[in-house]
Order: structure tokens, then sequence, then C-alpha cells
């Protein structure tokens, strides 16, 4: 899961409802029932949860397809047109806080069902829980460690191409050069990212202990919309600058797109435009 990742039981809607890849409309339609198993993967519900849970996806994706998937449409014609006109610089911290935007009212939606139904877990399953996540960040903290500089920057540059050779195809030479220096320039963040999911954890645990039912909402509700405060400084900086060297080599890539590459993009837009506009008419069906 991408995001905040200590966050599981929402950020897996979260990223489900922005599901990308092949067959987003078949899953997009059984979010009610694919939620709800991948949750029992990190919490074994009882049924009533789960059927709490599943109605609550029902409801909740029917909000996302009316209210949401227009927005992404606009979006995505937004990103058409800055390709287009050779703006992908100029309007990307835009785009960037239109992302933001879209998650945070994800959150927002969801968070006070989510609350009610983190209100009954028991103790067992919250222990299960953290468990599961602290497995996780372990396999994670291996890995960063085995890792030397030059494995980090070789897997940059590799999940960079991938990426970029799925959406506009196969990378020239000078692009290739300017992949690498993408990714040479990266902060890692590993670390800092392991150390603020152990901060959310605790903070989950220690909001579970309240006796006091309203005082354990409310922080249960700052855990899933507001998680994202502790997070350290030092991580909060090293985001910004990520963010900042990818607007420029974006920008850098773009201005050097093939008529064919820029071709194929588009059409990878247009095909999520297509299956988007389908979801909403569904509904009015």
């Amino acid at each position: 899961m991408s995001g905040n990742k200590a966050k599981v039981m929402t950020l897996i809607i979260a990223v489900v409802l922005l599901l990308q890849g092949c067959g987003l409309k078949f899953w997009y339609n059984r979010l009610d029932w694919v939620v709800p198993w991948y949750v029992d993967d990190y919490i074994e519900l009882t049924d009533a949860q789960e059927s709490e849970l599943e109605k609550l996806m029902v409801l909740k994706t029917r909000w996302h397809r009316t209210s949401e998937l227009p927005a992404y449409v606009s979006f995505l014609n937004g990103i058409k047109q800055d390709i287009k006109q050779r703006e992908v610089v100029v309007n990307y911290e835009q785009r960037r806080q239109q992302i933001r935007e879209f998650y945070e009212r994800i959150l927002a939606e969801m968070s006070p069902q989510l609350t009610e139904l983190m209100l009954t877990m028991t103790k067992p399953q919250l222990e299960s829980f953290v468990a599961a996540l602290k497995e996780n960040d372990q396999e994670w903290s291996e890995e960063v460690e085995e890792r030397s500089d030059e494995d980090v920057i070789e897997r940059r540059i590799e999940n960079l191409t991938d990426n970029i050779n799925e959406w506009s195809g196969r990378l020239t030479k000078e692009q290739k050069k300017l992949v690498e220096k993408w990714a040479s320039e990266l902060k890692s963040t590993g670390e800092m990212r392991l150390k603020y999911r152990e901060q959310w954890r605790s903070a989950l645990q220690q909001a579970f202990l309240l006796e006091d039912v309203a005082k354990r909402k409310t922080e249960f509700t700052k855990l899933i919309v507001e998680g994202q405060s502790l997070q350290s400084e030092e991580l909060i900086q090293a985001y910004q600058h990520n963010a900042e060297v990818a607007e420029r080599y974006l920008g850098l890539l773009a201005d050097t797109m093939t008529p064919k590459q820029e071709k194929k993009l588009l059409a990878r837009i247009d095909n999520y435009i297509e299956d988007f506009e389908d979801l909403i008419a569904e509904e009015k069906e």
C-alpha cells in the first residue's frame, strides 16, 4: 500500500478506489467483497464487522462513483491538455494538489464509519492487526538494510523505467540518461517511513486504551484523517525534495517525448477516461 501505509483499513480502500491496471471496472464493481477479503489479511473480522464493512463499501462506492469519478475524468482531461500544450511543469503543482484533494476527500468521507467500525475492535483483534503491520515493516526493514546505495539507485532506475515504459513506451537514449539522473537525485525515505509507521502503530495502541469512548473515537478519527501529522520534519522535507526532483525531470521527459510516445500516452489516458465514464454511466442505469 502507498501513502500513509500504516492506515491499512483506510488505505486499502483509498488505493482500491483509485485502482489502476487491467480490469479496473471489474474490480471497482466488486469492492464490497474485495476490500473485506483484503482486510482479512491484517485482522480477522467478526461476521457482524464484515457485514458492516461490506455495507459501507456499497454505500461509499456509490458516493465515489457519482461524486469523485467525474472529477477524475476532468483531472485526466486536464493532464491531456498539459501534455498537448507542453505545460506539464507549469501545472505540475496544481495536479499534485488535486491528487491530494482526491485522497483527503476519500478519508473525510470514509472516516466516520471507519471510526465506528474501529470502536468495535477487540483487544485480540488490535494485537493481531498491530502484529501484522510490524511483521510487514520488519520484512521491509530487512530489505532496506541489505541494499547498498548502488542497489537503491539501480532499483529506482528500474522502477521509473518500467512505469514510464508502461505509459508511453520505450525510452530513448536521451531519456534513459534523464531517468538515471532522476534516480540519483532522489532522497531515500525508507528508514524515516519505518519510524513514522512505528509511531502510528503506537498511537493506535494508546488510543485503544482510552476508557472514554468519545475520546477514543476522536483519536481514531485523527489517526485516519490526520495520521500524516506524525511524520517527522525530515521526512516531510525529503518528500518535498523528491517532488521537486520529479517535477523537473517529468518536464524534461515531456519535452523529449517522441510523437509515438505521446500518442501512446494520450491513448492510455483515454482508456482510463473511458473506464471512468462507463462506471459513472452504470450508476445512472
